[in-house]
């Protein structure tokens, strides 16, 4: 059976990698970003770059879309020329974007309303992941719905959970980014307090990441505080992603104040210049307090 075209809006680090997986399994990928070197990355790993998004919807069946934010998403679908203006009735929209559960189930109403098929789809696990095709996703669509592209979703994420009806997979996904939040920001304070002790940083990761301490942000962020910074996970992002998990909680009467905290370093990050930059540059912002360097520490 001839497999499906999928539209990939947004290339990327997490939708490059992620039509890279597409394209190994054998989909015909067609995909648009508004940067020409993400246009001829997609090429250069087989896929075809579209001129336009409208172009992505009249040549796709499935659309994939992984940008930014809310407005982003609203903004690529919806807008003149954007992708629903050329995407036939029937055809199935998987937005993994992290937006907030309220946000998808407006989407879901909307796009549903225009006869299209809507799948909340947001992804865990970074840009090497997506690549590899092993991400974590968590999905919010009817059982016959998932069922149904369970297999397409199934080359872009190794652990794949159906958690429930639209809004279902943000409400995960606004969960996970609640314990991705705080632990990367315990880790970034673990490695500061280590150097300003006087402690080989690098022995303390070490330490940490094979004791009760550990954390896949320990290992994941930890290791690019030590070494080097990848650009691939933007600070404001965080900063987006923990607002959803406070407004949320806000609507509950829910104190988050572990959450708070952890938002309240991320913002000053940002207003200290890191938000467009790797997220692991917030180091600097404990190191400033004491003058110890992590990554000098890391040398013994």
């Amino acid at each position: 059976m001839e497999k499906q075209t999928v539209g990939v809006v947004g290339l990327g680090n997490m939708g490059t990698g992620m039509a890279r997986s597409l394209l190994r399994a054998g989909y015909p990928v067609v995909g648009y970003d508004l940067r020409p070197e993400a246009r001829a990355g997609l090429e250069a790993a087989g896929g075809r770059a579209a001129a336009s998004l409208a172009e992505v919807g009249r040549t796709a069946q499935v659309v994939l879309v992984m940008v930014l934010n809310y407005p982003q998403v609203e903004s690529a679908l919806f807008d003149a020329g954007g992708v629903l203006s050329g995407l036939a009735p029937g055809a199935t929209v998987i937005v993994s974007s992290t937006i907030s559960p309220a946000q998808t189930r407006q989407l879901g109403a909307r796009l549903t309303e225009r006869q299209f098929v809507y799948i909340d789809a947001p992804v865990s696990g970074g840009p090497v992941r997506a690549a590899e095709g092993t991400l974590t996703m968590m999905v919010g669509a009817p059982a016959t719905v998932f069922a149904a592209h369970q297999p397409l979703l199934a080359c872009l994420a190794s652990n794949l959970f159906h958690c429930g009806e639209v809004g279902a997979g943000q409400t995960a996904k606004m969960c996970n980014q609640l314990m991705a939040g705080v632990t990367f920001m315990a880790s970034a304070e673990c490695l500061a307090l280590g150097a300003a002790a006087g402690m080989n940083t690098r022995q303390l990761f070490e330490i940490v990441t094979s004791g009760a301490g550990d954390c896949w942000m320990m290992r994941n962020r930890g290791v690019r505080m030590l070494d080097t910074y990848e650009t691939g996970s933007r600070l404001d992002t965080f900063a987006k992603d923990l607002g959803i998990v406070l407004e949320t909680a806000d609507q509950y009467h829910l104190p988050l104040l572990l959450a708070t905290a952890a938002r309240q370093w991320i913002m000053f990050g940002i207003a200290s210049g890191y938000g467009p930059l790797d997220d692991a540059h917030v180091i600097k912002l404990l190191e400033s307090f004491t003058g110890a360097s992590v990554r000098e520490a890391a040398q013994g």
